[in-house]
């Protein structure tokens, strides 16, 4: 007798839905913490600038420093921050919730709000490109919700059985 039996209406999950649903918890928690980060970090936006410009030009400061705040500041406007943060305010709750639809193979709360969250999730990276030249950044931000994407509509299809 197996320590954990299955009953045989009952579909076993495969161990890549479940792999999938931790990924969406750690992911889904990290977006809602940035989210309500990046929107507090709003109000002390005109000092952090002057930080960075003051940083930019002090004497002595190496040159690859330099780079990178200059780097930081173009690409992180008020505005890109804003989006960011209220996306990651919508994808964050969105994975936590498709999570949990995986763990329970649930159609609605699993596949549907998955698909929902990965449409989402690339629009934004589309975004992001358009309109704050990301580049690379947004790279990395377009690999999970495009791997989501063709595994719920593949490899997983036919597991959502709730």
């Amino acid at each position: 007798m197996a320590l954990s039996e299955v009953a045989e209406t009952e579909a076993s999950r495969p161990t890549g839905l479940t792999v999938l649903a931790v990924m969406n918890f750690i992911f889904g928690a990290s977006a809602v913490m940035s989210g309500i980060s990046s929107l507090l970090m709003l109000p002390f936006w005109d000092s952090f600038n002057g930080v960075v410009e003051g940083a930019m030009n002090q004497e002595g400061a190496p040159e690859f420093s330099k780079k990178i705040l200059a780097f930081t500041s173009a690409a992180l406007t008020k505005e890109a921050v804003i989006v960011g943060g209220i996306l990651s305010l919508i994808t964050g709750p969105l994975l936590l919730i498709s999570g949990a639809g995986y763990l329970r193979q649930q159609k609605i709360k699993g596949r549907r709000i998955g698909n929902i969250y990965a449409i989402i999730a690339l629009i934004g990276v589309g975004f992001g490109y358009i309109f704050w030249n990301l580049g690379m950044l947004n790279l990395v931000e377009l690999i999970y919700p495009a791997f989501t994407l063709v595994l719920l509509n593949s490899v997983f299809k036919n597991d959502f059985v709730n």
